[in-house]
């Protein structure tokens, strides 16, 4: 008796009689484990989007709250207590913005470290040595580090908001805007010195430290390490496409395919149903080909 083969199908082939065609099963399970490593890459990309959505909210916010300040200034008799009673407002949405891109950061990082450790072990490593040089080069990485777990699991950083508002009420060149943190309150944080090794660029004595300036410089050296990532799992990322690529090539030849499913059997682990979306792929394919880095065009005067 023959032995049942794995089989493949597109919707077409259901719709007009239920046509299939068979593959061998060790290419049913190489292109599983191929299409399954182009997943977990594309999630990270989506990760990375969770952070960058999340940083360039924050940009916004200081943007509408400094555009909002400009404008509200004059000689109305209850202008300052409008801008206080918003400034207060603001300090409390500021910290959550703070806190969703730090908080996404550290979802990112460990997606990665989890995937990588599934990948290749080596890989874990090479990426987690990359992440402690980055730690190293700047106080903002580490004091955002800081803060991230300060935040979660005690108060928050931001104290307040100081505003230069130029004479003709128009935002300049530059970003007069300060979201600061009292440094000498950040010093008695747990684990400070521990973890602090380097210190603000300053000249005087330190009272307050604007995080504007802290995270951009943060969010870059995540950018810096997403590059990373994408080096080191280069070689996976090409056979996996490479792989899905020969399966449907294999048994559709040049025809356009957006779904493919894939139907093994069910009393093998390995051999077990999966649908092969190709949309997925080519989003894949579209982020891998775009660099990563800041977006002018949402990010705030400097």
């Amino acid at each position: 008796m023959e032995k049942e083969k794995c089989r493949v199908q597109i919707m077409e082939e259901f719709l007009t009689g239920n046509q299939y065609s068979e593959v061998e099963d060790d290419v049913f399970i190489a292109t599983k484990n191929a299409y399954n490593s182009c997943l977990n890459l594309l999630w990270i990309e989506e990760k990375l989007n969770i952070v960058s959505g999340n940083f360039y909210e924050w940009e916004k916010e200081i943007k509408d709250s400094y555009d909002f300040l400009i404008g509200t200034q004059s000689n109305r008799s209850d202008c300052d207590i409008i801008m206080n009673e918003y400034g207060t407002k603001d300090i409390i949405v500021l910290n959550r913005r703070l806190f969703n891109v730090l908080n996404s950061v550290r979802m990112y990082r460990d997606q990665i470290l989890h995937d990588l450790s599934n990948f290749d072990s080596e890989l874990k490593v090479q990426f987690e040595r990359e992440t402690n040089q980055q730690y190293d080069k700047t106080f903002s990485y580490q004091i955002m580090e800081l803060f991230r777990n300060y935040m979660q699991h005690q108060g928050l950083v931001i104290d307040r908001i100081t505003v230069i508002i130029p004479f003709n009420r128009e935002s300049g060149e530059k970003l007069l805007y300060f979201a600061e943190a009292n440094y000498k309150y950040v010093e008695n944080i747990e684990k400070f010195k521990q973890k602090i090794k380097l210190q603000p660029q300053t000249t005087g004595k330190i009272e307050w430290i604007n995080l504007i300036g802290l995270l951009r410089e943060y969010y870059i050296q995540i950018l810096e390490l997403h590059k990373f990532f994408r080096e080191i799992t280069e070689e996976i990322y090409s056979k996996a496409v490479k792989r899905i690529e020969d399966t449907v090539k294999g048994v559709y030849g040049t025809c356009a395919v957006s779904e493919i499913a894939f139907y093994g059997k069910q009393n093998t682990e390995e051999l077990q149903d999966f649908l092969l979306q190709m949309t997925y792929l080519n989003r894949l394919n579209s982020y891998r080909k775009k660099d990563v880095t800041l977006d002018n065009s949402q990010y705030y005067i400097t």
